[in-house]
């Protein structure tokens, strides 16, 4: 069904046991998180490029030779996505990829130089979305939005710690654990957003891949 305009209407959720508020700052924060995506994605699209694209090449220059396993874990990412993400980047000749020298099992992702300047065209159409959204709001406001959204997420990151601590056991970060000669991936995906840490020594752990699926090394 559509309104008068021809445009499908808003998809509403309503929630019982939730208070009208509550139910309003929950629709806030997921129409800012889809307007924000949809701009984004125009705006890389611009440059001929995409988010996953912008990611990928700003932890690359931050961390050249991540190995392509822990590359997939750092972007949140299925390996065979990431493989395939990877083999466009290399056909348009942005990376490089190159079998570990001390582990001929893991698989080493280098930038070339025009992935460098590819990087830099996204990185720098990524700080002007940042400026022309956030950058927008006074000081006082970004800093007030800053702290209500880390509250959230604080809180929803030890939500999460709470369902999985049953069924995880503790693991101990090892240096070992760490891709050789590679600097630990602390770097930020875009101007202005959180640095992406490290994944944990827990990767030496992770489950096989399901059948069918190519592994990511």
């Amino acid at each position: 069904m559509h309104d008068a305009t021809g445009s499908p209407p808003p998809l509403t959720l309503e929630f019982e046991g939730v208070d009208e508020l509550t139910s309003q700052v929950f629709h806030a924060l997921r129409r800012a998180i889809q307007l924000q995506r949809q701009l984004v994605m125009k705006t890389l699209s611009q440059q001929g490029g995409h988010h996953g694209e912008a990611f990928c090449l700003r932890i690359l220059v931050e961390n050249d030779g991540i190995s392509q396993r822990d590359l997939a874990e750092v972007l949140h990412l299925s390996r065979p996505r990431v493989t395939k993400l990877l083999q466009a980047l290399e056909t348009a000749g942005a990376v490089a990829r190159r079998a570990d020298e001390r582990d001929r099992r893991l698989t080493r992702v280098f930038l070339t130089p025009d992935g460098r300047r590819r990087e830099g065209e996204l990185h720098a159409k990524w700080a002007d979305h940042i400026n022309l959204t956030i950058g927008v709001l006074s000081e006082a406001d970004r800093r007030e939005l800053r702290r209500l959204l880390d509250e959230v997420s604080d809180h929803s990151a030890r939500l999460l710690g709470d369902a999985e601590a049953p069924h995880t056991a503790p693991v101990e970060a090892s240096a070992a654990s760490a891709a050789p000669g590679a600097a630990p991936v602390e770097a930020s995906a875009a101007p202005g957003v959180a640095p992406v840490e490290a994944p944990p020594a827990a990767l030496a752990t992770r489950p096989a891949p399901a059948s069918g699926e190519e592994p990511a090394r």
